[in-house]
């Protein structure tokens, strides 16, 4: 436990309420940032979905029905990691990504990456503080849960673990 946030794993009860904070997050990063066709796909319906596909492998802070933050790894993807506006400079997103390179160090993950979308100055700022490397640049289409996805530019960030 750090600044009294305990991370635990997401609960089926707060599909909603995480879907809620997670577009809030996104949309705070992203915006400016990625295409207008994919904002405008990111509806609260979607996060909602998305939220409930990967209620299994979420970790999250905050109490049941009011998170402050997420964290969700895919293998040795560091896949997503927000936090909520009313959190940012707890030391929460620290706290999660310690937790996340833990958990993929345990599952004998040797390099990690993530991306991370090109001019999010905040988010890449955050993860070179934390260790992680710039090691190109690429065009990701995202979106594909409703179609064929839009392509953004993304940083792409790896950390030995």
């Amino acid at each position: 436990m750090r600044n009294g946030l305990n991370l635990r794993w997401a609960e089926v009860e707060e599909v909603e309420p995480l879907a809620q904070m997670w577009r809030a997050a996104w949309r705070d990063g992203h915006l400016g940032h990625v295409p207008e066709a994919l904002v405008t796909q990111r509806t609260p319906e979607l996060f909602v979905q998305r939220a409930r596909d990967n209620l299994a492998r979420m970790k999250v802070a905050g109490p049941v029905g009011r998170p402050l933050g997420l964290c969700i790894v895919d293998e040795d993807q560091l896949y997503q990691l927000f936090v909520a506006a009313e959190a940012r400079g707890t030391g929460l997103a620290g706290l999660l990504l310690r937790d996340a390179e833990t958990r993929m160090a345990e599952d004998g993950v040797r390099r990690a990456w993530l991306k991370c979308a090109v001019g999010n100055a905040r988010a890449a700022a955050f993860y070179r503080r934390n260790g992680w490397e710039l090691e190109s640049t690429a065009e990701t289409r995202f979106g594909q849960e409703v179609g064929d996805g839009i392509p953004v530019e993304t940083w792409v960030f790896a950390k030995t673990l």
